[in-house]
């Protein structure tokens, strides 16, 4: 299971997704005491087309051992807010964007493409999202979106753009 997160950067209108893999792993090694080897399967991906970190790790492990301590009980291993702890975050080079207002385009191509194979996400390969196939993304989308709006906003929208 993959838990894929868009993440906006405090501050800026920029987003970035964030991938948690290998929780299941995680939460059973917590449940046999630490014992096993689930904890080393569990990590944080980040994934920035603007080549990006996270601004607050530790708040996202926080919430992270939070919710299992709500659906399980009381978290019996390491402190998951530590940086170094069992929730490592690892920040792949992932593709660039070349403008200042793709991010989000990027972020549903990277989420599409992890939910087909959370390996790659591990690793993305240079050319996963190209500024042409966030360009082609977006004409596709607007024209999903205006297939949906009601007429009457639909007419406001193609007057707006010209069309």
């Amino acid at each position: 299971p993959l838990l894929a997160m868009p993440v906006n950067k405090p501050g800026s209108h920029h987003w970035q997704l964030l991938l948690v893999m290998g929780l299941p792993s995680l939460a059973s090694a917590v449940a046999r005491g630490g014992a096993g080897g689930g904890i080393s399967a569990a990590k944080m991906v980040l994934l920035c087309s603007r080549g990006g970190t996270l601004a607050e790790p530790q708040k996202v492990r926080t919430f992270l051992q939070h919710r299992y301590e709500v659906e399980r009980g009381p978290w019996a291993g390491e402190d998951l807010s530590k940086d170094r702890g069992p929730l490592p975050l690892l920040t792949p080079k992932a593709p660039q964007q070349n403008n200042a207002f793709d991010c989000g385009l990027y972020v549903i191509q990277f989420a599409d493409l992890a939910a087909g194979d959370t390996e790659a996400a591990a690793s993305p390969p240079s050319q996963w999202v190209t500024p042409a196939q966030a360009t082609e993304l977006r004409s596709v989308l607007q024209k999903r979106l205006l297939r949906v709006l009601p007429p009457d906003v639909r007419e406001l929208v193609e007057e707006a753009r010209g069309s």
